[in-house]
């Protein structure tokens, strides 16, 4: 809140010292499908992203798969991110769309017994949480089921959370490995198979929250979305949700 105070990045592209970063693509039923990776090299319509405009990028897989993605952003802290598959062959094929929030590092924390720092998210229609500590002690990614929601990983004041469509089921995971002695977070979810018909289309539309966890926002995405429980990303989420009509009243003294 400082005005003096510098710049705070939120997210750090693979390449940095501590990687911090959303991904979004679809997984082939048919390990013969080639998809988008990490690698794919994209045709994009514009190397700027603004409020006003999005970025078109395109890819075709040499094999009658086109590729196309619109990456939207709004004034605070939404991104939209549209997928579109276009299948020019004469055979059906499935695909899932995921998303992931991969980080790199155990920051560091405030350690307040109150605030939750770690992952984060609404699962199943309730609040899960794990904190680094005990993500480290898992063996294998705690795996939820869910209609709706969002998952992600939370700082004291900060957010990055996927939102899937929220008609949507899907299998979401909260996992920790290690690169040499570097500890690794990561959340993601495997949306419902996808089947784009010979010489047809789909599309999947996803959106991603990476800002402060400003409680009017919070809200406003909740409503404008309509992601379920969106407000327990707030610390005393609960809290405020019973008593926000008294802030609100507050707000228009």
């Amino acid at each position: 809140t400082d005005p003096k105070s510098p710049t705070i990045p939120l997210l750090e592209p693979p390449s940095s010292e501590h990687p911090y970063f959303a991904e979004y693509g679809w997984l082939a039923q048919d390990a013969g499908v080639a998809v988008p990776t990490a690698d794919t090299v994209w045709h994009a319509d514009s190397q700027t992203l603004t409020p006003s405009r999005p970025v078109h990028l395109t890819w075709d897989n040499g094999h009658e798969l086109v590729f196309t993605r619109t990456i939207a952003v709004d004034e605070n802290f939404i991104f939209t991110i549209a997928d579109k598959v276009e299948n020019r062959s004469g055979q059906p094929v499935t695909l899932f769309p995921y998303g992931r929030i991969s980080r790199t590092g155990t920051p560091q924390t405030a350690g307040l017994y109150i605030l939750h720092e770690g992952m984060v998210g609404v699962l199943g229609g309730s609040l899960k949480e794990v904190k680094y500590k005990d993500a480290e002690k898992e063996e294998k990614p705690v795996t939820y089921t869910s209609h709706g929601g969002w998952i992600g990983i939370t700082d004291k004041y900060w957010l990055a959370a996927l939102i899937w469509d929220q008609n949507q089921d899907v299998k979401a995971n909260i996992s920790h490995s290690k690169i040499g002695d570097v500890d690794k977070y990561q959340t993601d979810y495997l949306g419902p198979a996808t089947v784009v018909p010979a010489n047809g289309s789909t599309e999947n539309t996803a959106h991603l929250f990476a800002g402060a966890k400003e409680v009017r926002l919070i809200d406003a995405y909740a409503d404008k979305l309509n992601i379920a429980h969106f407000y327990l990303a707030i610390d005393f989420g609960w809290f405020y949700f019973i008593t926000k009509p008294f802030f609100y009243a507050l707000d228009t003294l």
